[in-house]
């Protein structure tokens, strides 16, 4: 796709963004996984950057970006895992003074990330996070922060043209709401039906820009009139085929995360616990993790993932 003014405008407000300061606590991890062996960039994302809520154990949210699997954790086993079911998740916890300090890293490839940020994508665990604001805190050079950059502002399109497929008029608001419960129903979370609203008002300006900006390059199928609601121009046979598709792919994407969350067994020591703690945070569904599922991480993943469903706690 060329680079028009209104593309151009979009990378150029996403590049501001994405170098604003991040929290101190999640600095200390950028210098860690910076650090490690193949790391040529790390984007912070998630409720980390949004609030800090002192009154729970939270935990800051990475994307580490390797051009390699086998450059950040040597072996084939793991380059396999990540080549066929991207990413590799990894957990760390660390104990400075009176606080504990926790993250979650997920290591993919550049290009990867560059891929998954398109309409092509098969799920959207890229796009779907990245529309959002983040903050890229280390990259290796100009070139490779140009490169990211523009996979941002694609992540920002590719959400704006899928939920203009699934609203016919509305508010920004209500815009993002939508689009983002659209999303989760694709993947395997825990976040309340209002989540997508929260979402919205906990950065309210920064989202109204990303549609304004988006709207721009997507001009041919949606607007922003002047009392700030999006309207859509897709033709209703359209946006019919898109339900009907998003219907039938579903219980496959909802495979891949099956996949990715077993996968995670091997990489992601503490991710039970972790697990459990987010089910609970976003939906108050409280779940007991035993000694046995300790000592058997995968299934014992399968088994939380069933009371979580069984109770409510995943949507």
């Amino acid at each position: 796709m060329p680079a028009t003014k209104s593309h151009r405008e979009l990378g150029s407000f996403l590049d501001r963004e994405t170098s604003a300061p991040i929290p101190r606590p999640a600095d200390y991890w950028v210098e860690r996984l910076r650090a490690m062996p193949g790391a040529v960039a790390v984007l912070f994302y998630g409720s980390g950057l949004r609030t800090h809520a002192p009154d729970s154990p939270l935990v800051y949210d990475f994307y580490v970006l390797v051009h390699r699997y086998r450059d950040f954790a040597p072996g084939l086993r793991m380059a396999v895992a990540g080549t066929l079911v991207p990413p590799n998740v990894y957990y760390f916890e660390e104990q400075i003074g009176q606080e504990w300090l926790r993250c979650k890293a997920a290591v993919l490839t550049v290009s990867q990330f560059c891929s998954e940020a398109g309409s092509k994508a098969f799920t959207p665990h890229i796009w779907a996070r990245f529309c959002q604001p983040c903050r890229i805190p280390f990259v290796e050079d100009a070139a490779l922060r140009a490169r990211l950059i523009a996979a941002l502002a694609r992540c920002v399109i590719t959400f704006h043209r899928h939920t203009l497929h699934l609203v016919q008029s509305c508010s920004v608001a209500g815009f993002w709401s939508e689009g983002l419960r659209s999303t989760y129903g694709d993947e395997i979370r825990s976040e309340k039906s209002t989540r997508g609203l929260a979402i919205f008002s906990d950065n309210k300006e920064s989202f109204l820009m990303r549609t304004r900006l988006a709207l721009q390059v997507l001009a041919e199928i949606g607007a922003l009139d002047e009392q700030g609601n999006v309207h859509s121009q897709i033709p209703v046979g359209q946006k019919q085929a898109h339900r009907r598709k998003l219907r039938w792919t579903r219980p496959l994407k909802k495979a891949v995360i099956v996949l990715r969350l077993c996968k995670a067994a091997f990489s992601f020591r503490g991710g039970l616990e972790y697990a459990r703690w987010k089910v609970e945070r976003h939906s108050g569904v409280r779940l007991e993790v035993s000694d046995f599922q300790r000592r058997h991480p995968m299934l014992g993943g399968m088994v939380l993932y069933l009371q979580a469903a069984r109770r409510g706690g995943l949507r």
